[in-house]
C-alpha cells in the first residue's frame, strides 16, 4: 500500500506566509520603524518583470522606463 496523500499543502503555504508578511507590518508599526522593502522598490521589480514579459513576446531588447 502507498500513501498518496501530500504532505505539503501549497494553499496553506500562502496562507502561512501573507499571515508573517502582515505581523511583520504590524511589529513595524508598532514600534514605529520604516519597513524594510518600500513600494517604491516593489514597483522597480514590477517594471523589470513587464519588460521580461514584453521582451519575450517580442523577442527583442526592451526598455524599461
Amino acid at each position: 500500500m502507498v500513501n498518496q496523500r501530500p504532505r505539503f499543502s501549497p494553499k496553506r503555504l500562502i496562507l502561512r506566509a501573507f499571515s508573517a508578511e502582515i505581523a511583520q507590518l504590524r511589529r513595524w508599526r508598532s514600534a514605529q520603524q520604516t519597513v524594510e522593502a518600500p513600494g517604491e522598490a516593489g514597483l522597480a521589480v514590477q517594471k523589470i518583470l513587464d519588460g521580461v514579459y514584453r521582451s519575450a513576446e517580442s523577442g527583442r531588447e526592451v526598455k524599461i522606463d
